[in-house]
């Protein structure tokens, strides 16, 4: 998985609060800036669809912003007609799975697995 796709994943999931699969189903207008939180319109459960909050920290909300920002440039290079956030190269939705073995790795490098 591209370092600056996983690395906004991880921000947008610990900011935000929201499930790895909610986060996969991400279109990007559900990402509301300007409002400060993430639409989600798919989730595990009913009571899952909401508005998660992005951070109010300036600070935090900065580094989600940087994050975000770096993934969705190169993310508009390799995939500009997908309307998901989360693409993987060939331009389809990125596979739970591969985010799984992704921090299983980083996971075992840090030796919390």
């Amino acid at each position: 998985m591209s370092g600056a796709r996983f690395f906004a994943l991880v921000r947008l999931i610990h900011y935000t609060g929201l499930r790895v699969g909610e986060a996969l189903e991400l279109e990007l207008r559900d990402l509301v800036w300007e409002a400060g939180y993430v639409d989600v319109r798919r989730s595990k459960t009913p009571s899952g669809i909401r508005h998660a909050m992005m951070p109010s920290d300036p600070e935090r909300f900065e580094e989600l912003w940087d994050a975000m920002c770096r993934w969705l440039e190169w993310r508009e290079e390799i995939e500009p007609d997908n309307r998901l956030v989360f693409v993987s190269r060939p331009g389809k939705p990125l596979a739970y799975n591969s985010v799984n073995r992704s921090f299983m790795r980083v996971s075992e490098r840090a030796k919390v697995a």
